[in-house]
């Protein structure tokens, strides 16, 4: 089985909505076999976390149709690159709202880091992490990942392959000081 990330245009769906998805998702695929590792609501996107026979792809995009119709369906592959392009590809993820891809992107450069470099990216990724998991409706989840991004972020400041850190840092704070979670642009 391979995997996919699926996303459908949301036009009026809210992360409390998570669970109702991957149920309507599952009734409407009846027919396929299908794995929803989950379903993670942004302003613009329903996102499926998806395992399916690669073949099966489009029955599934059609069959999802009544929830909403395509925007993207990306075939998750571990893909090799470089450091610099794993970071852009976090930056353009992060920005689309599709923080899971985000993360995913951050990960790979971070296996490439050391030292001060690596605690930055991983305190990056958990902010990425944090927001996937307010797409699921896990709130509170989201908050305190905050505080431990924060702590692996540190006392690191400035511009880091355009992502400007001091910003990150005052969001994160924002949020665990309010509880209000308002997703940024990096």
């Amino acid at each position: 089985m391979d995997r996919f990330m699926v996303h459908l245009k949301n036009k009026s769906f809210v992360p409390k909505d998570n669970r109702l998805l991957i149920k309507r998702a599952l009734d409407l695929c009846s027919d396929i076999k299908v794995a929803i590792r989950d379903a993670r609501v942004s302003k613009k996107y329903i996102q499926y976390d998806i395992s399916l026979d690669k073949n099966d792809l489009d029955k599934f995009i059609r069959n999802v149709e009544p929830i909403s119709e395509l925007a993207i369906a990306r075939h998750i592959k571990d893909e090799k690159t470089t450091k610099e392009q794993y970071i852009k590809d976090g930056i353009f993820y992060f920005n689309e709202e599709r923080f899971w891809e985000a993360h995913e992107a951050w990960e790979g450069a971070w296996r490439m880091c050391t030292g001060q470099e690596k605690l930055l990216l991983q305190g990056i990724i958990l902010i990425a992490v944090a927001f996937a998991h307010y797409q699921r409706f896990s709130n509170s989840v989201c908050i305190g990942m905050m505080g431990r991004a924060l702590t692996k972020i540190g006392e690191s400041s400035g511009i880091y392959h355009n992502i400007d850190v001091d910003m990150m840092k005052d969001k994160a704070q924002a949020i665990r000081a309010t509880k209000e979670i308002i997703t940024f642009k990096v």
